[in-house]
């Protein structure tokens, strides 16, 4: 399947995806390397030097060289009319493949629901001690039935990696 051309795919991300200038042409460039190479912060930073520079907080020997990019990479990544993700590794970004971009889901969801069991036991400790006051001080079946059957799911997990 061949590309549309770079002006074309600008024009209708200007249109329709509201994004910032900066995340177009960085989302371009992702685009240009293709699905199979990483590209490092500095070629970023000197690729498109109008939108992304070495923080002046930056230390030698450090490994992020400009926060910003991160923020634009979130963008591209909230946005539902950019077809691709934008995955990171080492400080490094490139366009995802099909497997890729599933096995970030994967982490984002196990992220957000240990976040989730985290937060809940919160609100379980601080309904015991008075640290807070929860709605009628009733602790949902629920929300012990979500604890135990997450913590089920990952012990199972960590036993079919090898983990247990």
């Amino acid at each position: 399947m061949e590309m549309m051309p770079k002006e074309d795919i600008r024009e209708l991300l200007v249109k329709k995806a509201h994004l910032s200038e900066d995340a177009i042409e960085l989302y371009l460039l992702l685009l240009e390397k293709g699905f199979d190479h990483f590209v490092e912060q500095k070629e970023i930073i000197s690729s498109l030097p109008q939108f992304f520079s070495i923080s002046k907080s930056y230390m030698k020997g450090s490994t992020n060289m400009c926060p910003h990019i991160w923020d634009v990479v979130n963008m591209i990544n909230n946005s539902l009319y950019i077809p691709n993700i934008v995955i990171t590794n080492c400080y490094r970004l490139k366009i995802a493949n099909e497997e890729e971009a599933a096995a970030y889901e994967n982490s984002l969801y196990k992220n957000g629901i240990k976040r989730l069991v985290r937060a809940s036991r919160i609100r379980i400790k601080r309904g015991r001690n008075g640290q807070g006051q929860l709605l009628g001080n009733v602790l949902h079946p629920y929300d012990e039935t979500f604890i135990n059957t997450y913590l089920k799911m990952l012990h199972n997990d960590d036993a079919s990696n090898g983990n247990d």
